[in-house]
């Protein structure tokens, strides 16, 4: 017999499905402003490169977090609490590059 999926199930089946999307529209994105050469330069126009290399590999564990919510995995849980410190972190650098002018 099938299982009939409840509330929570449904929940967690969207909020892993949204991070993974997230996750792979942030790869691609930032994928294509680094690697895309004069129409990657173009798409991203004016950026701070830190922040931009951040969000490439951020992306990666944004997608390893919403697998490990989906597969309901302590690591899917752990992973969003690293992501948003790193985050944080990320957040601070660009705040000290926007105060000196960049």
């Amino acid at each position: 017999m099938k299982e009939k999926l409840g509330k929570s199930s449904i929940v967690i089946i969207a909020i892993s499905l949204m991070a993974v999307a997230f996750g792979l529209m942030t790869v691609k994105s930032a994928s294509f402003a680094l690697f895309g050469g004069e129409a990657g330069v173009q798409f991203a126009g004016k950026y701070v490169p830190f922040v931009l290399y951040f969000n490439f590999i951020a992306g990666f564990f944004y997608i390893l977090s919403g697998l490990g919510i989906f597969f309901q995995k302590k690591l899917g849980s752990d992973d969003c609490k690293n992501s948003s410190t790193i985050n944080s972190v990320s957040l601070f650098g660009f705040c000290c590059n926007s105060s000196r002018g960049g």
